[in-house]
């Protein structure tokens, strides 16, 4: 195992501790996430020699603490490799901007995504990034002119011998986006057709999003459920399904197992605490309703004093 092999050198040096974290990090498990950002911690606290990874550890270490939550963290270290890597700043950028998406801060996340587009052109992800970004801010005119450039370039390249599954993602994504949701599964599909894809998981998510959308509940839940069976600490598809089956009044247990699973591979995601508080509301369970939406309350306010902390780090 690779970590075993990294965690055997003696003394430990930045390069072990370095590769060791990267490891944990490619198991997808949250007590791993934890010990990689420890890992990236010890490696930090070294003399650090020269290493192709100095530069690199403090992006590895943002891209974990977003995991988990610590967005606060997670800014200061893609700030940190913005400033030390001009020529790879475009992934800094748009990482960046994705926190801050994610905590709705989306005037800063549009800035640093077109940023991001600015420095790396004719990447249909960064575009599809920002078209979201756009339309988060309401700027539905725009974000519409993205998706359909995505459209058009994801089209064309079809057409020829470099098509491949990124081709009929980021096509199915801008089609879904457009709400033109039979033309979206479609895509799906073929870029499912592709050999195993770190993004498989989110085209099984998002062609169960199109046949919900297309009003097939029997075969989204099971586009998601494939989803679950795929990597089973895919938030978005168990939230999803809780949705989908909460409406089902003898299917509201089944609902409540797959928040309950959401919660414990990510019990910092607010809006899984919410979503579970009102699905017992609905089952009658007034208490626990209640102590999910206190509890949901105090995770933003740890976040709130969590980020003045890093504006004054900045």
């Amino acid at each position: 195992m690779a970590i075993g092999h990294f965690k055997a050198v003696t003394p430990p040096n930045f390069d072990s501790l370095y590769y060791q974290g990267c490891a944990r990090l490619e198991l997808d498990k949250r007590d791993e996430i934890f010990n990689a950002i420890e890992n990236f911690n010890e490696a930090l606290k070294l003399k650090i020699p020269q290493s192709k990874h100095e530069i690199n550890i403090y992006y590895k270490r943002a891209f974990a603490c977003a995991l988990i939550g610590q967005y606060a963290e997670a800014i200061i270290d893609y700030t940190i490799y913005i400033q030390k890597d001009e020529s790879n700043a475009h992934k800094g950028y748009l990482s960046r901007g994705l926190v801050y998406s994610e905590i709705k801060q989306y005037e800063n996340a549009l800035k640093d995504i077109q940023k991001a587009n600015d420095l790396l052109k004719c990447s249909k992800y960064y575009t599809y990034c920002l078209a979201k970004a756009k339309a988060f801010l309401g700027q539905v005119v725009e974000a519409k002119k993205d998706f359909e450039s995505l459209i058009n370039t994801c089209a064309s390249e079809c057409q020829t011998p470099e098509k491949n599954f990124d081709t009929h993602y980021y096509y199915g994504l801008a089609l879904y986006e457009r709400q033109r949701y039979s033309a979206a599964r479609k895509q799906f599909e073929e870029a499912l057709k592709f050999p195993k894809n770190k993004q498989e998981v989110n085209a099984l998510y998002y062609s169960g999003l199109t046949l919900n959308a297309l009003g097939d509940i029997k075969g989204a839940t099971e586009k998601l459920e494939e989803a679950n069976k795929s990597n089973e600490n895919h938030i978005s598809s168990l939230i999803r399904l809780a949705m989908i089956t909460s409406e089902n009044d003898d299917l509201q247990s089944d609902a409540l197992k797959y928040l309950n699973q959401a919660h414990n591979a990510a019990p910092h995601r607010m809006d899984v605490l919410y979503i579970r508080g009102e699905l017992h509301r609905k089952m009658g369970q007034i208490g626990a309703c209640i102590r999910d939406h206190q509890l949901a309350l105090q995770l933003e306010e740890k976040e709130t004093n969590s980020l003045a902390m890093r504006h004054d780090y900045e």
